[in-house]
């Protein structure tokens, strides 16, 4: 059972699988997307190692997989999307290629692309900083 939760505005973020569940939200809801800055950044980094830590579980991997297979293409309702997006893909992931987040920006319109050099399918502490930053800057290209 589902429930409205009242809320005017969401900035969601999703890697990953995340991402695709992030998009998924974005087709399938009547949302206001909007975001100015995060209150609390020391906050958000220490919930994101504390994710990354609780879900290291290798048996999720092929559930994973096969939920993402059943899913099917979103191709063609990512391209009716009036949200604004940054799409963040790593360079060097060997999972998804960059072409998918590529083919993704060229899909949302609008939707702009920052390709991350020396990162792959994982977000290293190392760059935290600068995802941060580019979520947190983040402006629509349209109003």
């Amino acid at each position: 059972m589902s429930q409205d939760v009242q809320i005017e505005h969401a900035h969601v973020v999703g890697s990953s699988m995340g991402g695709m569940i992030a998009q998924r939200m974005a087709i399938e809801r009547d949302l206001v997307w909007a975001s100015r800055r995060y209150a609390d950044v020391g906050a958000l980094r220490e919930l994101a190692a504390a994710g990354y830590d609780r879900a290291y579980y290798p048996a999720g991997i092929p559930r994973q997989l096969g939920a993402m297979v059943l899913a099917g293409s979103r191709a063609a309702d990512l391209a009716k999307l009036q949200v604004p997006t940054l799409v963040i893909h790593g360079l060097d992931d060997t999972l998804i290629a960059p072409s998918g987040g590529e083919r993704t920006a060229e899909l949302i319109p609008g939707a702009q692309l920052m390709l991350v050099p020396d990162m792959g399918h994982d977000r290293p502490r190392q760059l935290w900083d600068d995802l941060v930053t580019a979520i947190t800057n983040h402006r629509p290209a349209r109003n």
